[in-house]
């Protein structure tokens, strides 16, 4: 399952575009006490191409996709649509006369199970999960994906992290003729993200750097250089 959901999800977005072609989305991965992925997800939709929660819900069963051993994987039974927009079901924290607020928090949420401390978490401590856990990190190690080769270790991620292979994050990003706007309208990416958080970074560490003078010691300085760089 953990191999397959994400060819399974992308599967699924060719579906929801289908069927609402405004569609964005963002959400997460998260693994669930046996080890299972488990996706949380927004999806924001023109109100022109708003469908009704038991029609979407009727276009996600039917998809399906296939292992690399020609097995049909399909979602569960176990899903859940809520329209943020309303008041009903909301958590009792939310801001509930602020529909972006609200929205806001179920975006917090989803992104905090992406990060959560499985090691620190107490309901998964017991002798039955660790051991089922065991099982599980043998059972990625022999598994054969389709990068696996005879007689070479594989260097794939899946085999260190149970099966998976897809983003931990997911995020519809804008189309090149700029047909379709993406998750976010200032076209950040994960990528412009991480590049934002490394130069918040560098600029802290010279913001800690002690008072010299540079003319005065320039072997310090340059040494200064070379560990910002690196």
């Amino acid at each position: 399952w953990n191999y397959s959901c994400g060819p399974l999800w992308s599967n699924t977005v060719r579906v929801l575009r289908r069927r609402m072609p405004s569609a964005e989305y963002f959400g997460g991965w998260e693994f669930q006490e046996r080890g299972a992925r488990h996706i949380h997800l927004i999806l924001r939709i023109h109100h022109r191409d708003a469908l009704a929660e038991h029609e979407i819900l009727e276009s996600i069963q039917p998809v399906t996709t296939r292992d690399h051993h020609g097995r049909v994987v399909r979602w569960g039974r176990d899903l859940h649509i809520k329209r943020l927009t309303r008041r009903d079901g909301l958590p009792a924290n939310a801001f509930r006369d602020n529909r972006r607020a609200r929205i806001l928090n179920y975006l917090l949420k989803a992104v905090g199970y992406t990060v959560k401390d499985t090691q620190n978490d107490p309901t998964w401590t017991s002798p039955d999960v660790n051991a089922h856990f065991t099982r599980l990190d043998l059972a990625a190690h022999h598994y054969k994906c389709t990068k696996c080769q005879p007689g070479i270790k594989c260097a794939s991620l899946i085999h260190r992290r149970w099966g998976a292979r897809s983003r931990v994050v997911l995020a519809s990003r804008s189309s090149h003729d700029n047909a379709r706007p993406g998750w976010s309208p200032r076209k950040m990416t994960r990528r412009k993200q991480a590049e934002h958080r490394r130069n918040y970074q560098r600029l802290q560490d010279l913001r800690n750097l002690p008072l010299y003078r540079p003319h005065l010691d320039a072997e310090r300085f340059k040494q200064h250089i070379r560990d910002i760089r690196s």
